[in-house]
C-alpha cells in the first residue's frame, strides 16, 4: 500500500531553515519555509490522487492540509487525545481523510 517512507532530511538534507534562507536568492527570502518544505516533500514523494499517504503523529496538522490538497488517500495515526480531536475537527469532513486514535 505504501511504497516508501520519507524523512524530511532525505528530501533536502541541506535544509536548516536559517541556513537555507540565508543562502537563497533575495527574491526567495519572503517565502514561508514550511510551505516550501511541504511543496518539495509532495513533489519529491510524488504525492497525488493515485497515492496513499500515512502520517504518524501529525500533531497540529501543518503538513496535513497541503497533503490533502493533492487528492491523495490520506491516513493519520495520532496518539495525543487533544491533537486527535483537533485533526478530526479540522479535516474530518474531507472524504480522503482517514484518522485513528491510539
Amino acid at each position: 500500500m505504501y511504497g516508501r517512507i520519507f524523512e524530511i532530511r532525505e528530501i533536502k538534507p541541506e535544509w536548516n531553515s536559517e541556513e537555507y534562507l540565508m543562502q537563497s536568492p533575495s527574491s526567495l527570502i519572503n517565502i514561508d519555509p514550511a510551505a516550501a518544505l511541504f511543496s518539495n516533500l509532495i513533489a519529491y514523494a510524488e504525492i497525488g490522487p493515485e497515492k496513499a499517504v500515512l502520517e504518524i503523529g501529525p500533531g497540529t496538522g501543518q503538513a496535513t492540509a497541503p497533503i490533502l490538497e493533492t487528492g491523495c488517500d490520506y491516513n493519520a495515526i495520532e496518539l495525543g487525545e487533544h491533537l486527535y480531536e483537533g485533526m478530526k475537527h479540522k479535516h474530518g469532513q474531507i472524504s480522503q481523510f482517514s484518522h485513528r486514535k491510539r
